[in-house]
Parts: C-alpha cells; sequence; structure tokens
C-alpha cells in the first residue's frame, strides 16, 4: 500500500490516514466514496462554467422582476444616502455597536431577539424593514425622474435656440416660450435608457416606417412652424404664410399648467399673456 496515495485519498475525503488504510484493507472504500459524495456537489469544468452563467441569469431576472435593473451608480448611491439614517435608528433602538452593514446589522438584531422574543419588537422591526424599502425605491425613482427631466429639458433648450425664428429682442423670447409651451402641451416626453422617445397626445409614440421612434429634433423642427414665424432659408423675413406669431391656446395652456378656466388663476394668467405679447385664442 503506498502512503502517499493513502496521505492523498485521506486529505480527499478528510478523514484520519489510519480510517483511509483501514478501509482500503477491509474493503470499506465504497462506504466512503457514497458518504463523500452525498455530502457534496461534484460536477466537471464544463458542467461548473454552465452552473456559474445560469445562476447569473437567475440573479439578473430577479433583479428585474424586483424592479431593480438600475444603473449600478445611481443604485448605490440612492440606496447607501437612505438606508444610512436607517441603520443607526435601528442600531441605537436594539443595542447594536458592532455590525458591518445592513444585512449583518439585521443579523444581529434576529439573534437578539431570538434570546428576548417579543411580537411587538418583531412587527416593529418588520415596519422598519418595509418603510425602509419604501423610502429607497422612492428615492431610486425621485433620482432617475429628475434626471430625465434635466435631460429633456437640455434637448429641449438646444433645439429653441437653434430654431430660426422671425423675430427679434422680447419678441423673439415670447415666441420661444409659446413654441416650448405649446410642443410640451401636444406631445409627451419620456426617456428610455439614453434615448428621448416623444409620444403624441393620446400617448403613442410617434415612429417612422420601420417603426423605430423618430428623433427629438425631427419632429420639433417639423412643429416649429405651425406656431412660430421661421426665417427664409436665406436668412431674411420669411414671406408670412405660416401662423401669426405670438399665438397660443388658452384652454390649452390652463390645461397644462393645471389652472381652473374661470378661476381668478385663470384671469391673471390671462391678463399676464395678453400683456406679453401673445395672441389667445
Amino acid at each position: 500500500m503506498n502512503e502517499n496515495d493513502v496521505a492523498a485519498i485521506a486529505q480527499l475525503f478528510g478523514k484520519p490516514k489510519e480510517e483511509i488504510s483501514t478501509a482500503i484493507t477491509n474493503g470499506g472504500v465504497s462506504k466512503l466514496v457514497a458518504d463523500f459524495t452525498a455530502s457534496r456537489k461534484i460536477m466537471t469544468q464544463e458542467d461548473f462554467d454552465k452552473y456559474q452563467e445560469n445562476y447569473r441569469q437567475v440573479v439578473i431576472n430577479d433583479l428585474v422582476s424586483n424592479k431593480h435593473d438600475l444603473p449600478q451608480a445611481i443604485y448605490e448611491y440612492v440606496k447607501g444616502s437612505v438606508l444610512e439614517k436607517k441603520e443607526r435608528d435601528l442600531a441605537k433602538t436594539f443595542g447594536v455597536s458592532d455590525y458591518k452593514g445592513f444585512n449583518d446589522l439585521m443579523d444581529k438584531i434576529v439573534e437578539q431577539s431570538k434570546n428576548r422574543p417579543d411580537e411587538d419588537e418583531i412587527k416593529r422591526l418588520k415596519s422598519k424593514i418595509v418603510e425602509i424599502e419604501t423610502e429607497k425605491e422612492k428615492a431610486v425613482s425621485e433620482a432617475i425622474e429628475n434626471g430625465n427631466k434635466r435631460f429633456i429639458e437640455a434637448e429641449l433648450g438646444k433645439l429653441i435656440s437653434d430654431i430660426p425664428i422671425d423675430a427679434d429682442g422680447e419678441a423673439l423670447e415670447n415666441q420661444k416660450e409659446v413654441l416650448l409651451t405649446m410642443f410640451k402641451m401636444r406631445h409627451k416626453i419620456n426617456v428610455d435608457g439614453e434615448k428621448i422617445v416623444v409620444m403624441d397626445h393620446d400617448g403613442k409614440p410617434i415612429t417612422d416606417s420601420k417603426l423605430d421612434p423618430r428623433p427629438l429634433s425631427e419632429i420639433f423642427n417639423e412643429f416649429a412652424p405651425k406656431y412660430v414665424k421661421l426665417k427664409s432659408p436665406d436668412g431674411g423675413r420669411g414671406d408670412g404664410s405660416t401662423n401669426p406669431k405670438g399665438e397660443i391656446s388658452f384652454d390649452e395652456y390652463c390645461i397644462k399648467n393645471n389652472i381652473e378656466r374661470n378661476s381668478l388663476a385663470a384671469a391673471t394668467a390671462q391678463k399676464e399673456l395678453t400683456s406679453r405679447g401673445f395672441k389667445l385664442v
């Protein structure tokens, strides 16, 4: 019996060398193998690689189904800012001074609860956890929404500055405001990933012949002549064939700004718009 072989088998099975020697001598190797395989998952490298890939997909699917499919930088920042204060509050409440992260804190609180079971405390703990999750989801949602709004406003700002409106000075600024207001009234604008998607007032995406979303710039430039007078292609004044400049639908303006049509706020808005040179229709 080779001692090196015995030592290698003992190391593999996690058994003393003497037990391996006895098993080989007395025919007990099959039981050692059976016990070993029953307590472990053995697979080839190829099977293990496939398992890793499948498990990775399971994790991704779980994140998506629980609405955590967010850019990691945003998720980690918002999650950390929301949980930090709650962690401190919970640690103080349950007298935990040494913990590493939220999960470790929860484990230690649960461990303490085993020693002094209290239904009211357990209910309060569960309520706190729900509160934390709710605040986290709200913070993430608000962060994404605010980021999307800034993205959209920045893109609209670039487009309005490039539109060759046939006006100058204060009249030009008034018409820019009219154009932006009417465009927002007539369209719904969302962000999908890194792309802006423009929809009509019914919420249907405006697409091309291939059903791909049309660019915001293309839709905006087509819309502009309906509400403001543009300069001629050579840079001169237009021929007056477009709609009267400064024209705005007051009903749509009230709807967009949540103003009751026959209220004092509506009268004030009407007076202000008229004084700024807008023609209300």
